[in-house]
C-alpha cells in the first residue's frame, strides 16, 4: 500500500509523541511515591527537556541534585545514567535554553567538578564541556569556549565529535572577524581546517 513520506513522518512523530506522554505519566508517578527518588526526577526533567518546556526541566533536575546529595530514597536504581555530574549538566542545559548563560556556566563548572570526583566519564565530560563552549560563546568569551571545545574533542570518539569540532572552527572563525592583528590569518586557517574536518567527520 502506498503511504505518502509526510504521513510516515507523522505517524512515527506520532509514535514518539505515545512515548514520551507515556514516560512521562510514569515518572511523575514515581515522583509523587517517592518524593525523594533523584532518578524519577531527572527522568522526568528529560522529558520536559523534549517538550521544550525548560522552566520545569529544571525545577525537575534541580530536585534530583538535591535529592541525591541528600541520598535518602528508598529506591536503588543500577545504571551507568545519572548522578550529580549529569544532573547538573542537565540543568545548565535548560539555563542556556533560558537564555541564563551565566548561571548554565556555573551548573557545567559543577558538573565537571563532580565528575572528576566521580571517576572520570571521558564522554560525559566531553559533553558537559562542549555545553559550556555553547554558553561561552553566547557570551561572546570566545577564547574559553574555544578551550571548551578542545576539552571536548579530547574525550570524544571520532564518530561522535562532528558537533564540538564544527563550533570550534566557527568560534575561531568569529575571533578572526572580530580582531583585526597577526593573529587573524592563523584563525582563519584553523577555522578553514577545522570545519573541513567536521565536514568529513558528519
Amino acid at each position: 500500500m502506498f503511504t505518502s513520506p509526510d504521513f510516515k513522518t507523522a505517524k512515527k512523530q506520532s509514535k514518539k509523541e505515545e512515548l514520551l506522554d507515556a514516560a512521562f505519566v510514569a515518572y511523575s508517578s514515581a515522583c509523587v511515591e517517592d518524593a525523594e527518588f533523584a532518578m524519577a526526577y531527572y527522568k522526568r526533567g528529560k522529558c520536559y527537556l523534549m517538550m521544550h518546556d525548560y522552566k520545569r526541566a529544571l525545577y525537575d533536575f534541580s530536585a534530583a541534585i538535591l535529592n541525591e546529595q541528600k541520598g535518602s530514597s528508598k529506591y536503588q536504581v543500577s545504571t551507568k545514567e545519572g548522578g550529580l555530574a549529569q544532573y547538573y549538566m542537565c540543568a545548565g542545559q535548560c539555563n542556556y535554553y533560558l537564555g541564563q548563560y551565566e548561571e548554565a556556566l556555573a551548573h557545567y563548572q559543577i558538573a565537571i567538578r563532580a565528575e572528576d570526583k566521580d571517576g572520570k566519564d571521558q564522554q560525559l565530560l566531553s559533553q558537559i564541556y562542549y555545553n559550556k563552549g555553547l554558553a561561552n560563546a553566547s557570551l561572546m568569551n570566545y577564547s574559553e569556549a574555544i578551550r571548551d571545545y578542545e576539552k571536548a574533542l579530547e574525550g570524544s570518539e571520532n564518530t561522535k565529535n562532528f558537533y564540538a569540532r564544527f563550533q570550534l572552527g566557527v568560534t575561531q572563525r568569529r575571533i578572526a572577524n572580530t580582531q583585526k592583528d597577526a593573529n587573524t590569518e592563523e584563525f582563519l586557517d584553523q577555522s578553514i581546517e577545522n570545519l573541513k574536518q567536521a565536514c568529513q567527520q558528519n
